[in-house]
């Protein structure tokens, strides 16, 4: 959270000037390989956890069973 708040407005001023120079053109963070990569990765970071869900609701499992440490009662 905190490096988030430090690093957010230095990474928008970049993302700002790198827009800039290429004349708003957005495919300039695609070209080179290591940003596709980079863009792939974090893509993959956000859709990584929803597949077992959608692999389970494909089986006709409905929900996917979650892992539970413990049963839930406190005694």
């Amino acid at each position: 959270m905190v490096l988030g708040v430090i690093l957010g407005p230095l990474m928008e001023k970049q993302f700002r000037d790198a827009v800039s120079i290429s004349q708003g053109d957005l495919t300039i963070f695609v070209t080179r390989p290591l940003s596709s990569l980079i863009l792939l990765a974090a893509l993959g970071a956000l859709i990584l956890p929803y597949v077992p869900a959608v692999i389970a609701r494909l089986r006709g499992r409905g929900r996917a069973e979650r892992l539970v440490f413990g049963d839930g009662s406190e005694d």
